[in-house]
């Protein structure tokens, strides 16, 4: 598989993405669904040609950049495809940035075009006005703010349907991502063509093992690489659908969603809920990389109420730990993915809002910072599994564990023998753990 990506050849990304799955019989299928509307891939494949088109007659040629600035919802998916298909290079940007680092990024990134969201143009425009080349403007839904920009829907229906790609090759940039610049200007990151496919392949389907008749649900937006992978390039990469959310992640915007998706899983007679923070009660105590409004949010309370049946919710790596554990002395848990997650149980008791990730390690910095996923693709392999081997002595001397589990995505970097007392355990302990809640 890594020769393929890596051979350099004539490859577009919409192939594998949409056009495959609409030639093996899925172009009926559901791809995407918003709160509004929904998108088969057939569809997704005659509206990003459409655009792909359109983008020709206003102007743009292969390797000129094209800002989306849109919320996640079906538009999304058509633009950002659509331009791939063209051989124009998309630039996802955050919807929460304020009108300084718009300026920026549209200067750095010298884009040609951009799409907005109806409800963005009052903020964005009066931005483009001041610069020098300002880009082509396609706005996304009714807006007075801009009557000489183009309407995304106008320019789509006036174009072919007929199905088409740019004669771009494998390692031919397909789009770039934006860093937040917190440790400076923001910086665009370029990712080929292949890129898109390798993802989803090592993470959403050797890691997760995703299938088609999944449904996939991202409380982290498009415009982010991690957002990017859950809802939209892991799920297309097998034909399974996305359920997008334009709102903030906010409990009841994320609960409608939840809603929605449990109405298409047929009978079930209790909920088990891994969240990403610590968990008192049923209470959501933090949410990190969530909204503000989780905290002190009464989380199984609201999931029993809005779903008509029991719910339990604990901290994802507690719920790992749950489906990992024998139930026998002194058991630690730590889950290898974006972050570091930790669970301690004591004869089968969990030892409740054990949160190891920003504790002191070494270095004045924490375990989240030497071992979580973006320590791993700066340091690499090879420094992130000496990093690894010292943690594990590290919590070996502070905890005098039986035995330590280690689970999550990035547990299967792990190339370094371990004590005997260490098992790594696969993914399932997740889906066992939500069944061992309820013991």
């Amino acid at each position: 598989m890594l020769d393929d990506h890596l051979q350099r050849r004539p490859y577009n990304a919409a192939a594998d993405f949409i056009d495959a799955h609409v030639a093996r019989g899925r172009g009926g299928k559901t791809a995407f669904t918003d709160p509004e509307r929904s998108i088969t891939y057939g569809e997704l494949q005659a509206r990003s040609c459409r655009f792909a088109r359109a983008l020709r007659t206003l102007g743009l040629r292969p390797e000129n950049r094209l800002a989306l600035l849109l919320y996640d919802g079906v538009d999304f998916p058509v633009a950002f495809w659509g331009a791939i298909r063209a051989g124009v290079v998309v630039l996802p940007l955050n919807t929460l940035l304020n009108a300084e680092q718009y300026a920026y990024i549209l200067d750095d990134s010298r884009a040609a075009a951009i799409v907005i969201a109806a409800p963005l143009a009052k903020m964005v425009l009066p931005i483009l006005a001041r610069m020098p080349s300002p880009p082509t403007v396609i706005i996304a839904g009714a807006s007075d703010d801009a009557p000489n920009a183009h309407v995304f829907d106008d320019i789509i229906a006036r174009e072919s349907p007929e199905p088409f790609a740019a004669p771009t090759v494998s390692d031919e940039i397909a789009f770039w991502v934006y860093t937040s610049g917190s440790t400076g200007e923001p910086k665009g990151v370029k990712h080929v063509h292949t890129s898109l496919m390798a993802c989803a392949r090592l993470m959403g389907q050797g890691v997760l093992g995703i299938g088609e008749n999944d449904v996939t649900f991202s409380a982290a937006k498009l415009s982010f690489s991690y957002g990017l992978g859950n809802a939209m390039l892991f799920p297309m990469s097998v034909g399974a659908s996305s359920v997008l959310l334009p709102a903030r992640p906010t409990p009841d915007a994320v609960l409608d969603a939840i809603a929605g998706l449990a109405k298409a899983q047929g009978e079930y007679d209790r909920i088990s809920v891994g969240f990403p923070g610590v968990v008192r009660n049923g209470v959501t105590e933090t949410a990190p990389n969530l909204d503000t409004e989780w905290q002190g949010y009464h989380l199984a309370d609201r999931l029993s109420i809005t779903l008509g049946r029991p719910a339990r919710v604990a901290n994802d790596a507690d719920v790992q730990g749950f489906g990992a554990i024998a139930g026998h002395g002194v058991e630690l848990v730590i889950t290898l993915g974006t972050g570091f997650g930790s669970a301690l149980f004591v004869d089968g008791r969990l030892v409740p809002n054990l949160e190891l990730a920003h504790h002191p390690f070494r270095k004045g910095k924490t375990y989240e910072d030497h071992l979580g996923n973006p320590a791993l693709k700066k340091a690499g392999k090879k420094q992130w599994n000496k990093r690894l081997v010292k943690a594990v002595l590290t919590l070996e001397m502070l905890f005098n564990y039986d035995r330590l589990y280690i689970g999550g995505g990035n547990a299967k970097y792990i190339a370094r023998e371990l004590s005997p007392n260490v098992t790594i355990v696969p993914n399932l302990a997740g889906l066992l753990g939500g069944i061992a809640l309820w013991r």
